[in-house]
Parts: structure tokens; sequence; C-alpha cells
């Protein structure tokens, strides 16, 4: 299973060239394989096929689940850009290894992706099923839609992007749409992913110091690496991935209420025609100005770009959100906490084994990560449940 060009022989395969090649995965096993077409939107004639390889240790009807369901993936994520690209081969293909032994991640190439985890899919299917929906969606968005930070890729040496927050970050967002329009997900999990991601970018202290932007040329330092602060390093940064998605939720949000008939899908179709199409790279000033051309409102763009991507205001979501008929508020107002923590207990206390994060209580007394607490409020503490006891007998402040 591969994406590279196949020739007469079945194991013979080429590439046209060193980048495409070294995009290639390719996997020899006993995978169980299914195929489907889908027609392009903009082209009855253009029916690209799309092959599922699929290694676990599963059943064949658990395959034609999971190969149905990633066909209405494809089926609903083709409609936000109103066509397909040009698959040099013809073909997509989809590469799944879902075994005990695997180590869970996703990654895009060119014309398929691979996708890996330890858990099965009689157990993890919907889950799995959103490593689909975010992958392919880089189909357009950074194969083809690409950041010029990114091109050409250096597989020597890092390359630092200031634009991973739309190339991730609305990917990520879309992710989570497309499984809920294709109705592979219900409305009160996508919007627990969207209130999360809202949380994190609202309340995360990394926002004091760094923009969506800065958040996106710290990647060689977090994704996939170790952090090169391994104390502190919670409390300065902000995954580009989750701000990335916020940022494309209120973008959405905002064209629907100030541009009626217009939605981010109309602005992923212009960027596809501007620089996905052509491929040719783009830079934030260019992804600012295919937004003011959508809008024909130039300090639109220019304000939203302003304050939410170079510059690190959260977007009012209540107002964003009121007419969809969603209401915004605190989840457990009034309730004590000291802190998000991770703490572990033995019979004498607890030892803080992660970062304390900045503003919240227990980082403002000072306690950081390795220091041991005996006790609170004068008792002992060896369990969770010991903690929740002195913290219901007090109020905020």
């Amino acid at each position: 299973a591969t994406q590279l060009y196949p020739s007469d022989d079945p194991l013979t395969f080429t590439a046209p060239n060193l980048q495409y090649l070294l995009d290639s995965p390719a996997e020899l096993s006993a995978f169980m394989e299914r195929s489907f077409t889908v027609s392009d939107p903009a082209n009855p004639d253009h029916a690209p096929t799309f092959r599922v390889a699929l290694h676990h240790d599963g059943t064949a009807a658990e395959l034609d689940r999971f190969a149905g369901d990633v066909e209405r993936i494809v089926t609903e994520m083709v409609t936000v850009f109103g066509e397909f690209p040009s698959f040099e081969t013809g073909r997509y293909t989809f590469i799944a290894d879902y075994l005990p032994t695997a180590s869970g991640d996703a990654m895009e190439h060119r014309n398929s992706t691979v996708l890996s985890s330890p858990g099965a899919l009689r157990t993890r299917h919907t889950r799995l099923l959103g490593a689909v929906s975010h992958e392919f969606f880089h189909v357009w968005n950074v194969e083809r839609i690409r950041p010029r930070s990114l091109e050409p890729f250096d597989f020597e040496d890092v390359n630092p992007s200031g634009e991973l927050w739309l190339a991730e970050g609305f990917t990520n967002y879309y992710g989570a749409l497309i499984l809920q329009r294709a109705g592979l997900a219900d409305l009160e999990n996508t919007l627990a992913r969207f209130v999360s991601a809202i949380d994190t970018v609202r309340l995360g202290p990394g926002r004091q110091f760094r923009s969506a932007v800065d958040m996106s040329r710290l990647a060689p330092f977090t994704d996939a690496a170790s952090a090169i602060d391994r104390t502190n390093w919670g409390n300065f940064f902000i995954s580009y991935y989750t701000w990335g998605s916020v940022v494309g939720l209120a973008l959405d949000l905002e064209l629907r209420d100030r541009f009626p008939g217009i939605a981010l899908d109309d602005y992923m179709r212009a960027m596809w025609e501007a620089h996905g199409r052509t491929e040719i790279p783009y830079m934030v000033e260019d992804l600012e100005a295919v937004l003011a051309e959508l809008t024909d409102d130039a300090a639109f763009a220019q304000d939203f770009f302003g304050r939410y991507v170079w510059g690190r205001d959260v977007p009012d979501f209540e107002r964003l959100l009121a007419p969809g008929g969603m209401l915004l508020r605190k989840a457990r107002p009034g309730s004590p906490t000291f802190g998000g923590v991770q703490l572990r207990y033995d019979r004498d206390g607890a030892t803080v084994v992660g970062y304390t994060t900045m503003g919240t209580p227990i980082y403002e007394a000072g306690v950081d990560r390795g220091d041991r607490i005996v006790s609170l409020d004068g008792r002992g503490i060896r369990s969770s449940g010991d903690v929740l006891s002195v913290l219901r007998g007090k109020r905020p402040g």
C-alpha cells in the first residue's frame, strides 16, 4: 500500500522526483483492503479512487463499516472546496495500522495518509475516524495550500513556520466539523471539543507572551520533540493546533454574523483558488488579503488578523455563539480550586509531578514541580478524595 506510482510489476513502484519519494510511505503486510470512488462535484467525469488498506486484528465486517465511514468523510469534505485536487496516480490511499503494538500517530502525505493506533476499531471506531477526518483535510490544506515557509520542505533541518495555526489549526477545526456534518459525531461531543479549545486559549497563561503566529514558530520544540523547558513550558506555550482551531471557529462565526451568505467554507474555497489549485505558496499577509477580497472589507480583515492572529486577544464567543442558540457560561461558578496540577499520592502526602499553572493559587503559593505537599488546611492528604474534602469547605478567595 503506497502512493508511489505503480508499474506493470505489482512489486515495482516509482516516484517522479526525490521529494515525492521521501514523502511516500509504503506498507508491506497482510492488510485487508477496500476501495470506493467519489464523483467530483465540479466534474462528474472525474471520480478518484480511494483505497483503504487496514492492518488490524479485527474482522472484515469492522473494515466494511470503517471504509463506509471513510467514504462519508471524503464525500462530505470535498464540498468545502468544491472539487478534488488532481491525484497524480488517480487515487488516494488510507494506510491504517490499528494494532496493540502500534504507536498512536497520523501523518498526511500528498496522495495518502498513515494512521496508527494501539486501539481497535471495535472499541475506538469513532475516535479513530477523527484522525481520518483531520488528515484527509490536509489533501487541500497543507499538501497543496502550502505555507511558503515550508516550501521546499527541508528533510535535514527545521522549517520554522508562522502559518501552522491555519495549516494545522484550521484542519483541526474542520476535522471535528466534518464528522458532525457527515453524521459521524453527536452535537454534544462536537461542542465539547470546541469549548475545550476555547478554555485552553482563553485560560492558558501562554497567551500573555505569544500570538498564534509565535506559537506556530515553536513547532520544532514542541511537535514530537522534547520541550526545551521541562518545568514551565506549559506556562508559555499553547498548541497551534488548539489556538488555530479557535481562530477558525471565530472566523467562521464572524463571517456568518457580519457577512450573510459567507462562511469559513467560502474562505477555504477562496484559498484553494488562489493558492491551492495553483500551488502558489502563501504567507500570513496573503491569508489576510484573501479574507479582505472575499468580504470586500479590508478593515475587517486587518482588524481580525491584528487582534487574533498577530495579536493575543480572545474572540467574544458569548456573542458569537448566541445566534446559534448556544449559551457560553462558567461550568462551576463559585467552586473552589487551587489550580489544575498533577499529584502523585503516597502514605505521607503528595508530590507535584507536573508544572503548576501561572495565575492559579498553588502557583502563587510558590509550589512547583517536585515539591511535597504534606497537608492542606492542617489535614493530611493521601488521595484526591482528601483534597476534595478540604476544598468543599472553602470558597474562592
